[in-house]
């Protein structure tokens, strides 16, 4: 394979070792919890992992659509952050060892590819070895994956790094079919993980062709150019016309649009691009960056990255790959700071009016209107960044110093980067699931409570276990769907108000009471489970008398059946 003749063996041996390393309590501990207990969002991203390959394995139907929740209407997942290249990679593992484990193995592969092909993309940019090793490791062990244990999509970031690869190969090789082939392989597999990488890709590649189509002006650079961007987009465009093509009866729900002013908060401040996470305190910033905010590599690559854009002359590589580098950062970063400019947590303004940037062009553009975290692009930016210093690096030591004392000097430079970021290995978590609770299910269950989002993750991680249908969760972006649904059937939310140890009023009551029964039938629920866990002893008390209660509306005939479960109980190690 061309990718491992291209150099890559030194790569794998080095992130093979990393990995191992860093990731030691996942080997030892491969079906714990990474991150958190299976609530939220991780609950969510397990599901994931376990829907694509029940629906496609077991159940024979489409994964984008699912009437195992919000039953018996199902809803369509195709704006849901479904990660289905995930679910298709890791369906062999799920289907053996189950969802958990397979998404702990997922998370250390792409850990280990994210090092291998980042650091293939340094390289072909004229950096060593070792400093090409220095920016897979910036990579793979970046704040911005590390933070988002919970999310698979977005700790999966080994194929925009492909295909930056496979961009840098077409650019310098004349036979382009093999590199055509893995960019558009590499392409599908970032978008179909992640939307947004999905258009990082088509953003680095936009800007590569346009640098090709300028450095040779010539018709036979213009007509390879567009062959090189013909084939890709049209396999991409072809599929996404696949993949949104909708012929079910199934109700649809549209995402929930979020105003510019929203998006504008998810967006990176000016002072987020200067100033690393640990300098706020010291320079009393009330606001503290978080989560998708924690791009920053700190001070020394930064320092470094601007060191290379000033002296650019001393670096080891071709003008028009310093330069192409230089715009990358600028384009990512630019993109990154969202659709006006911020500082300290305010919008700059002149005469009162936002300062504009280049990314509000989105709002007007309606495919690319769910693009909200405009933060995330500052990933790319700051690794070409990264990529501009290593070659500072490179071209300061590497010939004046012996191999030892370079490859310390970068080690010493990876140990700072992991300082100044804050980086911690891996935390697990153990949630202990009885199966019995579970056991002899023969149709839908209602679990309560089903609020907030930490509830309906758990719910949706159980449901891996019951295999079963449940009634509501909270999709992303999805809160219209929800409320319709709430609304065709009321006493859900009376029962979940029941469900959280809370009072309802004597028109709900005697709601509950007369509609309860034929409410229950119309949904066809077989079970009603009460996860009580995390709640006071007065409140558990109140809601067992509360559901005692409800048992007295219903008929033997109906075989509803409530209960209260302890079973199921979060354990942290």
């Amino acid at each position: 394979m061309r990718l491992f003749q291209s150099g890559a063996a030194p790569f794998v041996w080095i992130f093979c070792g990393l990995t191992a390393a860093s990731c030691l309590p996942i080997l030892l501990y491969p079906n714990y919890h990474l991150a958190t207990i299976p609530a939220g969002d991780k609950g969510t991203n397990l599901w994931n992992l376990w829907w694509v390959y029940y629906a496609l394995f077991e159940k024979h139907v489409s994964p984008l659509r699912s009437n195992y929740i919000f039953f018996p209407w199902g809803c369509d997942l195709r704006y849901h952050t479904l990660s289905i290249a995930n679910g298709l990679i890791a369906a062999p593992i799920t289907a053996i060892f189950g969802a958990n484990m397979a998404y702990n193995l997922l998370f250390l592969v792409w850990t280990f590819l994210t090092g291998v092909f980042a650091s293939l993309w340094a390289r072909c940019f004229g950096l060593s070895i070792t400093a090409s090793a220095l920016v897979g490791f910036v990579a793979a062990f970046n704040p911005y994956r590390w933070i988002h244990q919970i999310h698979l999509n977005l700790f999966s970031t080994p194929w925009i790094f492909l295909a930056f690869y496979a961009c840098e190969q077409l650019a310098r090789r004349k036979k382009m079919g093999r590199d055509l082939t893995l960019f558009t392989l590499a392409w599908l597999l970032a978008l179909f993980t992640d939307w947004y990488y999905g258009l990082f890709a088509a953003g680095y590649f936009a800007l590569r062709q346009l640098g090709w189509i300028w450095e040779n002006r010539n018709a036979a650079a213009y007509r390879r150019a567009i062959t090189v961007i013909a084939i890709p987009s049209i396999v991409i465009a072809a599929s996404l016309l696949l993949y949104f093509h909708d012929t079910s009866p199934m109700l649809q729900s549209g995402v929930d649009s979020i105003d510019m002013k929203f998006s504008a908060f998810w967006s990176m401040d000016m002072l987020f691009l200067i100033l690393p996470a640990w300098m706020f305190p010291l320079c009393k910033i009330s606001f503290r960056p978080w989560g998708e905010f924690l791009l920053h590599p700190g001070l020394l690559f930064f320092s470094l990255g601007l060191l290379g854009c000033l002296m650019r002359k001393s670096l080891a590589m071709k003008r028009s790959q310093s330069r192409f580098l230089v715009l990358l950062t600028v384009t990512f970063l630019l993109l990154s700071m969202g659709p006006f400019l911020q500082f300290n947590s305010h919008p700059v303004t002149i005469y009162s009016i936002p300062i504009p940037l280049p990314a509000i062009i989105m709002e007007l553009i309606p495919t690319l209107t769910s693009i909200r975290v405009f933060a995330r692009f500052a990933y790319i930016g700051f690794l070409g960044l990264t990529i501009i210093g290593a070659a500072w690096l490179d071209a300061q030591f590497r010939a004046r110093v012996s191999k030892g004392w370079f490859i310390g000097i970068t080690v010493f430079c990876s140990l700072i980067f992991l300082l100044e970021t804050g980086w911690r290995p891996p935390v697990l978590h153990k949630y202990n699931v009885q199966k019995s609770t579970f056991r002899d299910l023969s149709g839908p269950i209602l679990e309560l409570p089903f609020t907030p989002s930490w509830m309906s993750g758990l719910h949706m991680y159980h449901q891996t276990f019951h295999h079963q249908p449940i009634y509501v969760s909270e999709f992303s972006r999805l809160t219209q769907y929800k409320k319709q649904y709430l609304e065709s059937f009321p006493a859900l939310n009376i029962l979940n108000t029941l469900a959280r140890g809370e009072d309802i009023t004597p028109e709900e009551e005697e709601f509950i009471n007369s509609q309860l029964a034929s409410e229950l039938r119309r949904m066809e629920i077989s079970k009603v489970l009460v996860m009580d866990f995390s709640t006071p002893s007065e409140k558990k008390q109140k809601i067992e008398e509360a559901f005692q209660k409800l048992t007295s509306y219903l008929s033997a005939e109906e075989e509803i059946f409530l209960m209260t479960s302890s079973e199921s109980s979060p354990k942290q190690e």
